[in-house]
C-alpha cells in the first residue's frame, strides 16, 4: 500500500493499526519505504510512518498532504532551523538520535521513516 497514511489507517484513536508498507533494506542500519520495495506487515513500519509524515504536515503548503515520497526540501515550507525541530520531535518521540551528518541523505519523507525504522531498538 503506497501514498499517504490516512486517520483510518492510524485508527481513531490515533493508535497504529496493521498497514503494509514496502520497505527496502537498502545499507545494514538503513531501510526505505518503497512502492515497488517487498511489502511487509509491520504495525512499527507504519506507526513511523504515521508520526513522520505528522510531524512533516505542518510545513506542508496549504492543501498539500505529505506522502512517504514528498520531498523534504523542495515541497516543503521547511528551513534548516524547521528541519532541526522535526528531527528534534522525532528523536523525543522514538528515543533515538539522529546524527547531523545523516540529515542531508534524506531526500523524503520515507528516507527519514525507514531511517528510524532501522534504528529503533539500536541505542
Amino acid at each position: 500500500m503506497g501514498g499517504p497514511i490516512t486517520k483510518s489507517q492510524t485508527g481513531d484513536n490515533g493508535h497504529a493499526v496493521v498497514v503494509s508498507m514496502p520497505l527496502e533494506v537498502i545499507e545494514d542500519d538503513c531501510a526505505r519505504l518503497s512502492p515497488d520495495g517487498p511489502t511487509v506487515d509491520d504495525p512499527v513500519v507504519a506507526s513511523v510512518a504515521a508520526f513522520v509524515l505528522q510531524t512533516l504536515q505542518p510545513y506542508a503548503p496549504a492543501g498539500q498532504t505529505v506522502t512517504p515520497k514528498t520531498d523534504i526540501m523542495t515541497d516543503l515550507h521547511i528551513d534548516s532551523l524547521s528541519v532541526m525541530n522535526a528531527v528534534l520531535d522525532l528523536e523525543d518521540h522514538f528515543d533515538i538520535s539522529i546524527p547531523l551528518n545523516r540529515l542531508a541523505q534524506f531526500r523524503t519523507a520515507e528516507d527519514l521513516a525507514a531511517y528510524i525504522v532501522s534504528r529503533l531498538g539500536k541505542h
